[in-house]
């Protein structure tokens, strides 16, 4: 089955889009027995007050969608490019606050920091259409000709290696003077950053998805280190498929074994992804049990559309 062509042909109006979304919640819950909440970003759309990352707003969603929960065990469907760690590390105390039992469904793509909450799970739900991607923090850097995203590692080993070379030959030092008084400063702050990373994921898979087995700590950190590994895996923006996730440990349920579930959280995901297509959404915050709100893409024209919104209520349509 075609399954966003399906969609498509099938979905005509806002309403009747919200009540498909609806549908295959419920149908998830029942299948599965577990309370589901949707937090899912648009990859293609972001703006400076409305950013498709993961950040401070989003534990307002997040506290909104377990309201209510009259279970103990959750399941998070998660799209999102990442964002801060710092709030990842809120939205996981909040979460474990209400739930022991967290499991993470990966239709698609949960990079970065998103990869990060899913590795706080008590397992992951993958199959060979999802990816997770290396936790290894970027760091914002100004420079007279505007600002750029660096990986911390490749900041951290060109200061090392600079390090290296003048004690080597002191000769060297004016050549990498220019760079080291540019970048220099920043050094702590990465190395503070990938420890951050690295330190949140090991300490949750330790106590959440390896309780109480002997060898915990040295499966999390070996993980941790694996995820973290810029040299490694060369990109930030490099997908880790279901058999690298596997091949390293991850509790990972394939939802290839369960058909009717991965054919449930397939048309989900599409019917995420077409209404991302069709409006100015950026985030969206949805369970099958009142909340379906999301953030706007800022409008400044006559007529603007808030910068939240119920998606069955209005949708504006991109041409």
């Amino acid at each position: 089955m075609a399954t966003f062509q399906d969609l498509l042909n099938a979905i005509g109006d806002p309403q009747q889009h919200w009540e498909i979304r609806f549908q295959l919640m419920q149908e998830i819950e029942e299948h599965t027995g577990r309370w589901l909440i949707v937090y899912a970003a648009n990859f293609r759309r972001s703006s400076p007050t409305t950013p498709n990352s993961i950040e401070e707003r989003d534990l307002i969603g997040f506290s909104d969608l377990i309201d209510g929960a009259t279970t103990n065990k959750l399941d998070v469907l998660v799209h999102s490019p990442g964002g801060s760690a710092e709030v990842t590390e809120q939205i996981v105390d909040l979460l474990r606050s209400k739930f022991d039992d967290i499991r993470f469904i990966v239709p698609h793509m949960a990079m970065s920091a998103a990869t990060m909450l899913c590795l706080s799970g008590n397992a992951i739900l993958m199959d060979e259409r999802s990816a997770l991607g290396p936790i290894d923090p970027q760091i914002r850097i100004p420079l007279p000709t505007g600002e750029v995203w660096l990986p911390a590692q490749v900041i951290i080993d060109e200061f090392e290696r600079a390090q290296r070379t003048i004690a080597d030959d002191p000769s060297m030092l004016p050549i990498y003077l220019p760079w080291l008084s540019q970048f220099g400063p920043y050094v702590q702050i990465c190395r503070n950053a990938l420890d951050l990373s690295k330190e949140l994921v090991q300490n949750w898979m330790r106590e959440f998805m390896f309780a109480g087995e002997p060898d915990a700590a040295d499966k999390a950190q070996r993980i941790a280190n694996y995820f973290a590994d810029h040299n490694l895996h060369k990109s930030h923006a490099r997908t880790i498929r279901i058999n690298q996730v596997i091949a390293q440990g991850v509790k990972v349920l394939d939802m290839r074994q369960d058909q009717k579930l991965r054919d449930l959280v397939w048309r989900l995901y599409c019917a995420i992804d077409l209404l991302f297509e069709r409006t100015l959404i950026v985030k969206l915050f949805e369970n099958p049990h009142g909340v379906n709100w999301s953030r706007l893409t800022p409008q400044h024209a006559p007529g603007a559309i808030p910068p939240f919104v119920r998606p069955q209520q209005q949708l504006t349509q991109v041409q």
